[in-house]
């Protein structure tokens, strides 16, 4: 353990949020973390409403943290466009609350953005020097998140289509997969998906490095949603999910972007990140394919059902 840290989670009753919680709790480089969330309750997490200024400063004068973990936001993507006000409010204003309130009490905050800040014109793998060019508002306020942290010399790490198993109880990307039947997955742009506690990982060590500026954090692999959920189902359906009582046989198929508003919200179709400078200062950070990272969470779902696994 790093001795007397602590770390405080934001959005800890959130999906990726809740994968970060425990993880860094069973790291053993905190002596102590904690967590906000919005709405849920979790365990060692306390309400905390980012676009509250006073409820900000009031938590993180509270629990004094080194290092905060900025995992709350909106990030449905047809949801901002649909929202801009509460988008720019949560996204933007939040953040700058945030880090108002860890300059105050000195704490390190490392913030998770997206590669939706970049359009998909690039004929390479975006760096963290490029110019973002955002393509819709769920982006905007994400690149305007990214300045404000910079400014104060936090850090940011952008990263792209997370995925992870958050327990029994995930809401998200799992879920579908242990409830299985007719799923429909979007097939019309690769991304190089991230494995959430390759993200969680990465970000406690810049952390405890002391960094400051962007970081990219990506998977190695160019995938669909399609196909990603598909290698998932591929590795796991047979030797885990086929023996949860509950579960029906996945099966995908494609499905078509919705409009909103009346039109289209614009989506960057191939937008690859560059992790070249991650893997240079952290030679030891692994980052999963999405077939490792389906054996990984098999595993996962495997022991919170209590089911067997056959030796392979």
């Amino acid at each position: 353990m790093t001795d007397g840290l602590t770390a405080l989670v934001t959005g800890a009753g959130g999906y990726v949020g809740s994968i970060a919680m425990r993880q860094l709790q069973e790291s053993g480089k905190y002596a102590h973390v904690s967590g906000t969330m919005y709405r849920k309750h979790v365990d060692d997490a306390d309400l905390m409403d980012i676009t509250n200024r006073d409820q900000v400063f009031t938590v993180l004068r509270e629990k004094r943290p080194d290092h905060v973990f900025h995992f709350a936001a909106i990030s449905n993507v047809d949801y901002c466009e649909k929202d801009p006000d509460l988008a720019h409010s949560t996204n933007v204003e939040g953040v700058r609350n945030l880090v108002d309130a860890c300059k105050e009490v000195g704490a390190k905050l490392v913030h998770v953005s997206t590669d939706y800040v970049f359009d998909d014109k690039s004929t390479r793998p975006y760096m963290e020097f490029d110019t973002a060019r955002p393509l819709q508002v769920y982006g905007k306020t994400k690149h305007e998140s990214e300045e404000l942290v910079l400014n104060a010399g936090g850090i940011v790490v952008r990263s792209s289509g997370v995925v992870g198993y958050a327990g029994i109880h995930d809401d998200k990307f799992m879920k579908f997969l242990i409830k299985g039947g007719p799923q429909g997955m979007y097939n019309n742009g690769k991304k190089c998906f991230t494995f959430a506690p390759d993200l969680v990982a990465a970000m406690a060590a810049l952390a405890e490095k002391g960094a400051s500026g962007v970081y990219h954090v990506a998977g190695p692999e160019k995938l669909t949603w399609y196909e990603y959920a598909s290698t998932i189902r591929d590795n796991i359906e047979e030797s885990v999910l086929s023996r949860i009582p509950e579960h029906k046989q996945l099966k995908l198929f494609v499905k078509e972007p919705q409009a909103v508003n009346g039109h289209q919200v614009p989506r960057p179709e191939k937008v690859f990140l560059d992790t070249s400078k991650i893997r240079r200062e952290f030679p030891d950070l692994k980052f999963h394919t999405a077939q490792e990272a389906a054996l990984i969470m098999g595993e996962q779902i495997a022991r919170d059902y209590d089911i067997q696994l056959l030796p392979v």
